[in-house]
């Protein structure tokens, strides 16, 4: 899985501190989408062939091919 960077984004200003371009995720959120989507797929007895353009991010790309999603 991914490696967190933790930046306090809750305080004034901590904007400036995140490195550009950085993404800035919610890892929970992620794991939780791609499980949904990994089981709903799955349970219909289909596969899902996103364009590989539409995460950017090769560790993204990792997660969705861990539960089994075809990319």
């Amino acid at each position: 899985m991914l490696e967190p960077i933790h930046y306090p984004l809750n305080q004034p200003g901590s904007r400036y501190t995140v490195n550009t371009p950085g993404l800035v995720l919610d890892l929970d959120a992620l794991e939780y989408n791609i499980a949904c989507m990994a089981r709903g797929l799955h349970d219909a007895g289909c596969q899902l062939r996103p364009h590989a353009k539409a995460h950017k991010c090769p560790e993204i790309a990792k997660c969705t091919i861990a539960p089994g999603l075809d990319l």
